[in-house]
């Protein structure tokens, strides 16, 4: 792998003698403006943190960025980004019984009582209809 850029290590190396800065604090310090992507690359790799909790960002230097400031030449790690995620539905969001999938609405609650209104009726004029498939009138008269 070639050498990291010289404006990553000046980066680096201020965050890793003043700690904690902002952007502007680490201009100052190199005198020269940043391009706008090199703080938010040197997050994405890990190399620093940032800490949004105030109106300008604070930056500092992480153990990855450590590492990458005593061996400038090691090969740079993959993004996060690029990595595969895990799986985000969790155990209630569906059911797979066989090779069945039944999607999460009809996932029996673990509430009781919760699941009661599919043995209720649907309303059509002047007609219910049942689940068990029988035809009745408003007054539970079969048709």
């Amino acid at each position: 792998m070639g050498q990291a850029h010289p404006l990553t290590i000046d980066v680096l190396r201020h965050l890793q003698v003043h700690g904690i800065s902002s952007r502007s604090q680490v201009e100052a310090v190199l005198g020269k403006k940043l391009p706008g992507h090199t703080l938010s690359n040197l997050v994405m790799l890990g190399y620093a943190a940032v800490n949004r909790e105030q109106h300008d960002p604070r930056y500092y230097i992480t153990g990855r960025g450590q590492e990458k400031l005593r061996n400038p030449n090691a090969p740079r790690p993959r993004p996060d980004r690029l990595r595969p995620h895990p799986p985000y539905a969790t155990a209630r969001d569906h059911l797979v019984v066989g090779r069945d999938y039944i999607p999460r609405e009809l996932v029996p609650s673990h509430r009781p009582g919760a699941n009661t209104a599919a043995s209720l009726p649907s309303r059509v004029g002047d007609r219910l209809y049942w689940p068990d498939g029988r035809t009745t009138d408003l007054s539970s008269n079969p048709l």
